[in-house]
């Protein structure tokens, strides 16, 4: 573990590991990545890039709980960039936001838990089901 994996009790001096679930958040479009990452912070560590390519190299197994990945990013694409973290940490559960008009049966949603289309999703239930997910993983990676 690394500092930014801890925190510190308000209560006393001591450093404990955060419980707080990791999230990997990845937008290209620089209102849209600052809001949801401010909106994600809230109850969760996120760590946000702006391309696969960013998030691809910054990555290590377990140290994410969810990935939140739009789907039209520039270069790689979102479904790119889940097979390839898929492939380095078969545990990482996958969230997609796009605003591709997309079906349920849209091959690209493959790997995907759930998806949300923007611009009008609803950010209450994006927080509450990354939170969610965050958790649940970070439980299962504990025990």
């Amino acid at each position: 573990m690394t500092m930014n994996d801890y925190v510190t009790n308000p209560d006393t001096t001591a450093v404990m590991p955060s419980t707080r679930a990791r999230v990997l958040l990845v937008e290209d479009d620089d209102l849209m990545r600052e809001a949801l990452e401010m909106l994600l912070s809230e109850r969760l560590e996120v760590v946000a890039a702006s391309s696969a390519e960013m998030a691809l190299e910054g990555f290590a197994a377990g140290r994410y709980d969810v990935l939140v990945t739009d789907l039209g990013l520039p270069g790689r694409k979102g479904d790119e960039l889940r097979r390839a973290l898929s492939v380095l940490d078969p545990g990482l559960t996958a969230l997609l936001i796009t605003a591709d008009d997309l079906r349920d049966n849209d091959p690209r949603l493959e790997g995907f838990e759930r998806w949300w289309q923007k611009p009008l999703f609803d950010l209450d239930d994006l927080l509450d089901q990354v939170e969610t997910v965050g958790q649940r993983n970070r439980l299962r990676r504990a025990g």
